[in-house]
């Protein structure tokens, strides 16, 4: 999450930042172990999971402004170099 949350700052002027979890906002709120810095959503009966067909967590796409999924994987592997090129290629 550190990751994330530092990745959040750096791009907050061209990237929206979505997180969501499964627990419930209550136990979310309370956690003391890892700070979400940026927005997030959730989905305690797993169905945005099940609509994506998402196999593991924790996951992150990248969607374009035209709803486009411009990438795919695990927080530790998207990088700033890969948001600065989709933000380049892809920004309206």
């Amino acid at each position: 999450m550190p990751h994330m949350n530092e990745l959040s700052k750096k791009f907050k002027d061209g990237v929206v930042f979505i997180g969501m979890g499964s627990d419930p906002a209550e136990k979310v709120k309370a956690t003391e172990k890892v700070k979400i810095e940026f927005f997030s959503a959730i989905d305690t009966k797993k169905t945005m999971i099940g609509d994506l067909e998402l196999r593991f967590v924790p996951y992150t796409m990248i969607i374009d402004p035209k709803g486009i999924v411009r990438w795919e994987g695990t927080p530790d592997k998207l990088t700033e170099e890969i948001l600065k090129d989709i933000i380049k290629k892809y920004k309206k």
